[in-house]
């Protein structure tokens, strides 16, 4: 379906003002307000994991403010196997929207963007693995569209996503809003992942 360019502006510029409302919504969130979602949050991660029992995971490293913790990655690592390996996402310099994806060795370093990245060497083909997907947000509807912070990556590496491989996205429970504006290329998620509960997508 052809959309027209105001149409397109109209959902950019909507896009804006909503993660421009979340991002400051998140900001106001007192340290101790933080931690306590946090950990709500990493129990329904978990347990969502151990219901679940996937091959591989592929999740992230929250950066400050973002649902879930820092610690989230370590959390997750302690959850699984050792067995299971986890990956986390890389951004790949000079590249256009592109992510390595490294096996978690517990270590993290810096980006130029302050995202919180392993170290090591990336890993090739990495859907060859069928991960469980974890992904960051900053709002999610019931039909499982996602709004990301809009630098594009995720939606240019789930462009290559094969069918069955599941996804789910972390929010905080007020950050589930009932529509999220998308265009074609935005990805969407099978499961919702907030403090309060794990909730799949609409029609699945």
């Amino acid at each position: 379906m052809q959309v027209s360019s105001e149409n397109v502006n109209t959902i950019a510029e909507e896009k804006r003002r909503l993660r421009s409302r979340i991002r400051q919504s998140r900001r106001s969130i007192s340290t101790h307000e933080r931690a306590i979602r946090d950990s709500a949050i990493q129990r329904n991660v978990i347990e969502f994991l151990a219901s679940i029992r996937p091959q591989a995971v592929c999740a992230y490293s929250p950066m400050p403010y973002e649902p879930g913790g820092s610690d989230l990655a370590q959390r997750i690592r302690n959850a699984l196997p050792e067995s299971v390996p986890l990956y986390l996402p890389r951004v790949v310099p000079k590249a256009e929207r592109a992510m390595d994806w490294i096996e978690f060795n517990g270590q993290l370093t810096p980006s130029a963007w302050g995202i919180p990245e392993p170290n090591g060497e990336p890993v090739q083909h990495i859907f060859h693995k069928e991960p469980l997907m974890i992904l960051p947000a900053l709002a999610i509807d019931y039909n499982g569209r996602r709004l990301g912070q809009g630098g594009g990556f995720y939606d240019s590496f789930f462009a290559l996503k094969p069918n069955g491989i599941i996804s789910c996205a972390v929010v905080d429970d007020n950050e589930i809003i009932d529509h999220v504006p998308t265009e074609d290329h935005d990805l969407t998620v099978d499961y919702i992942i907030s403090g309060a509960a794990v909730v799949q997508k609409k029609g699945k």
